[in-house]
């Protein structure tokens, strides 16, 4: 998950968007994510690598986020820090 490892270098591209900015149903490419190394770990370790695709499930606190066939919980608060790039913008 090299891409989503906290650099000095916090700037998004214009196209990427906050995982909270997308709604229920919609799907998106991972793109980064500015968290601590140790949450990086544990996100990649539950599938979300470097541009998985991932579907919204629900939205609120927490955010279910589907990685292939795994569901996973985030906190508002971590989800905010999640960029994806949405559907029309996929490499």
């Amino acid at each position: 998950m090299t891409a989503s490892v906290p650099t000095a270098d916090t700037s998004t591209p214009p196209a990427c968007v906050s995982l909270t900015q997308l709604g229920r149903g919609q799907c998106a490419t991972f793109y980064k994510a500015d968290l601590r190394c140790e949450d990086c770990d544990m996100l990649n370790a539950m599938g979300m690598t470097d541009r998985c695709q991932l579907r919204i499930c629900k939205i609120g606190d927490p955010w279910i986020v589907q990685v292939k066939s795994t569901r996973i919980g985030l906190s508002k608060s971590l989800a905010q820090r999640i960029f994806v790039l949405p559907p029309s913008i996929r490499p």
